[in-house]
């Protein structure tokens, strides 16, 4: 609609941010992530931004275009640009933004390319431990999680076509299994390549909750 584009233009006349005011938490389910985001807005110091529609419909649209266009693609880089200008309104205050599970193998690759100063979080889980935890949360979902493969980068989802042609079925279990580690992958690779990204593990968190929180803290810089 016209008023969608004016204000698309709008935001595109805006300074662009360099996303040093923004935190962003990569989570794979049942790792601890919606603890996170209540830890951080409880020092009232950041927005706090839980599974943003937007960004959900961000991850999908840039999965969808894999098969044709490079993933860091300008065109990609600037519509990353654009939403976050829009999701982080004012450039003076602090945003923590925590995507949807299934979607941060999508975006890691390409949101620091696009912000270079945005601080990144990631948390993980024993996968012998997430997956019961996900059937006693969702029940057998085998159905609805498959729906979750168009999310996934185009590789991703070539090596999953790979697997089912080698198997005579497919279980809850494999599917669980399979879209953690393309969310788990993606962080693997990006910090090999050098990239900064400070890393908890569920088990850890739990086992000592003072010193997480004291690290966490002195990672935001609080």
């Amino acid at each position: 609609s016209s008023g969608i584009n004016a204000e698309y233009g709008q935001l595109k006349r805006r300074k662009v941010t360099d996303g040093s005011n923004i935190v962003l938490l990569y989570g794979v389910p049942r790792s601890g992530s919606t603890l996170f985001g209540n830890i951080v807005h409880k020092t009232n110091q950041f927005h706090t931004l839980s599974e943003p529609p937007a960004l959900y419909r961000l991850s999908e649209e840039v999965a969808q275009r894999g098969d044709t266009v490079p993933i860091d693609s300008s065109e990609n880089l600037d519509l990353i640009r654009t939403l976050f200008l829009l999701l982080c309104k004012r450039d003076e205050e602090r945003y923590f933004i925590k995507p949807s599970a299934l979607i941060c193998g999508q975006l890691l690759h390409v949101v620091h390319k696009a912000l270079p100063q945005i601080k990144e979080l990631s948390l993980h889980r024993a996968l012998t431990s997430t997956i019961p935890s996900l059937h006693q949360m969702l029940g057998p979902l085998k159905y609805s999680l498959m729906s979750r493969f168009r999310k996934v980068p185009l590789k991703y989802r070539k090596a999953w076509d790979k697997i089912k042609t080698t198997r005579t079925s497919v279980n809850n279990n494999m599917v669980v299994a399979f879209l953690y580690l393309c969310q788990m992958h993606p962080v693997y690779l990006e910090c090999q390549a050098g990239r900064k990204i400070r890393a908890y593990a569920y088990e850890s968190i739990v086992e000592n909750k003072e010193a997480f929180c004291k690290d966490l803290l002195s990672f935001l810089d609080l």
